[in-house]
């Protein structure tokens, strides 16, 4: 087939390509499941994965597809990690497996991790009619710019109170309606106090109706890769009744005082949870996931 023969010929020059656009690589599974919907890949640092979620849930709602195959992952690269390192983010401590220490005095710095995590988005009639097993809902997904450093927080958290306060809003709930926050708690003392403060200015410091872990502790920073891997852990601690732990946490900082779950996982019926993602840039990105109830189904088109 001379126009095959072509097609081969084109992609032996092209290889390149595939190294350097970050869109490759899902435009090739696009390619090999026939998959006509919207195709796009967003780089928003470690917001990226939520962010995801949040660009196939308005294609969803927008009458774009019915259905979406979305999720993040990263790949470390020795470059990758030396620039980390160089910016003194890195953890060090000397027992490797104590390396990544959230919302502990003696934090740190984090650990890279790598890995993916990956979801079917669909609309609820979608999910229905081919007898789908349901995980969990989205209620809300937002994102907001925080528009203050390429690096740094702003301290007062006032892009990620309003960014919380927003992503609660749209979903109809108030701040007790959420049992756990999945932070996300790089063990750095910047991101912690910060994140803690953004909390605390919509939940408040009374921590009887929930709770807050950092599961970076255990998996490490996946960077792009973590709002995914860190949604699909609210959804098993929704499924299963587990919340996991914030583990290293041993001595308290005055300036991060919740209830972090500690060390050990926690038995606990949840119907809300709540994720975090910040990334470099001013990235911000937070959604609330919901179990999925019998009934439903008078919410099918959101």
């Amino acid at each position: 087939d001379p126009e095959a023969a072509t097609l081969a010929d084109r992609d032996s020059n092209i290889k390149w390509y595939d190294q350097f656009m970050p869109h490759v690589a899902h435009s090739h599974v696009m390619q090999k499941y026939r998959l006509f919907g919207p195709n796009m890949s967003h780089s928003t640092a470690c917001a990226s994965g939520l962010i995801e979620i949040l660009s196939a849930t308005r294609a969803l709602r927008d009458g774009q597809c019915d259905a979406a195959l979305v999720g993040s992952g990263e790949a470390v690269s020795r470059m990758l990690a030396a620039g980390f390192h160089r910016m003194g983010v890195l953890a060090y401590d000397e027992a490797p497996e104590q390396a990544c220490r959230p919302f502990d005095s003696q934090r740190s710095g984090f650990v890279l991790g790598e890995g993916a995590a990956m979801f079917v988005v669909e609309r609820l009639t979608h999910a229905l009619k081919r007898g789908a097993r349901i995980y969990a809902q989205i209620d809300s997904c937002r994102c907001l710019s925080e528009a203050h450093h390429i690096t740094g927080l702003d301290e007062k958290a006032s892009t990620l109170t309003r960014l919380i306060r927003d992503t609660l809003t749209e979903a109809g709930l108030e701040p007790r309606d959420v049992g756990y926050v999945n932070a996300h708690g790089t063990a750095t003392e910047q991101n912690d106090k910060v994140e803690m403060r953004g909390i605390c200015n919509v939940f408040g410091d009374d921590t009887s109706s929930y709770c807050v872990s950092a599961t970076k502790s255990m998996h490490g920073h996946l960077l792009g890769g973590a709002g995914a891997l860190e949604a699909i852990l609210g959804i098993q601690a929704m499924r299963h009744g587990v919340i996991p732990p914030t583990i290293n946490y041993e001595t308290p900082d005055p300036d991060c005082d919740l209830d972090y779950v500690p060390n050990s996982a926690r038995e606990a019926s949840l119907r809300t949870v709540m994720s975090n993602s910040f990334g470099f840039g001013g990235h911000n990105a937070c959604l609330i996931l919901t179990t999925f109830q019998n009934g439903n189904e008078t919410q099918a088109d959101d």
